[in-house]
């Protein structure tokens, strides 16, 4: 039995240690990802806009003034207003466009605004005795009667002391008339006499009706201002002439 035991150990012996485990076959790792965003694409630069050419506009928007389209001739002023902010060519035209745009009769109120505004700003920027006049005529349909008549006295003293005597665009003798007419009926309506306006109307008219006895706007006006004055016979003989015109 000893004999057995020994060779059982020797038989264990001889057949040296057990082999280790492999090492387990290790997963594959994936490459790392590049977790920055790809750089978008750069959008072209967009060119700048050419510069507007004002004097060209000046003269589209007169041509569309003169062609019966006020509202796009303002449009297009709006453009020069911002190139050209001090044009005092530009400002004029806007004002005589504004008006257009009032007698058309849409929103006439907003327009006579915008006109005398603009009338106003051409005066302040040199542009002359056009402005006044037009200035003075949109006063007044801004129930301003006051003011309509320092400009248009304004621009009659101008007009006296120039030399030479420059043409108007504007009727200036018709708009000191209205003027007059208009600043002595709100002194009337305000409860003054105002016979210093009364006899300055009725001389301009009567001048006016002698220098053209066809122009019946100027009998019209004469008519009206002896009711104001209550001169029936007076008012009766002007509108004689009136009907005979028409």
């Amino acid at each position: 039995m000893k004999r057995l035991a020994v060779l059982l150990v020797l038989a264990c012996a001889c057949q040296g240690p057990s082999p280790e485990p492999a090492p387990a076959a290790s997963e594959p790792t994936a490459a790392p990802q590049d977790t920055e965003a790809e750089p978008l694409a750069s959008e072209p630069a967009q060119a700048e806009p050419e510069p507007l050419d004002v004097p060209a506009a000046k003269a589209e928007a007169v041509a569309l003034l003169d062609s019966g389209d006020p509202y796009s001739a303002l449009a297009l002023l709006d453009e020069v207003h911002a190139a050209a902010p001090d044009d005092a060519e530009a400002w004029y035209v806007r004002g005589k466009a504004a008006l257009a745009a009032a007698e058309l009769g849409q929103s006439a109120a907003d327009f006579y605004i915008d006109a005398q505004g603009a009338f106003e700003r051409a005066v302040g920027l040199g542009w002359g005795l056009d402005a006044l006049v037009g200035a003075s005529r949109a006063a007044r349909m801004n129930l301003e009667p006051e003011r309509s008549l320092e400009l248009a006295r304004q621009a009659d003293e101008a007009l006296a002391s120039a030399d030479p005597r420059p043409q108007l665009e504007q009727p200036l003798e018709r708009t000191l008339v209205e003027a007059l007419f208009g600043a002595y009926v709100a002194r009337r309506q305000g409860g003054e006499d105002a016979p210093e306006l009364y006899a300055e109307t009725e001389e301009r008219l009567s001048g006016m009706t002698q220098v053209a006895p066809e122009d019946s706007w100027a009998w019209a006006q004469l008519a009206n201002l002896y009711q104001w004055g209550g001169q029936a016979d007076l008012a009766a003989q002007a509108q004689e002439h009136v009907v005979d015109l028409s």
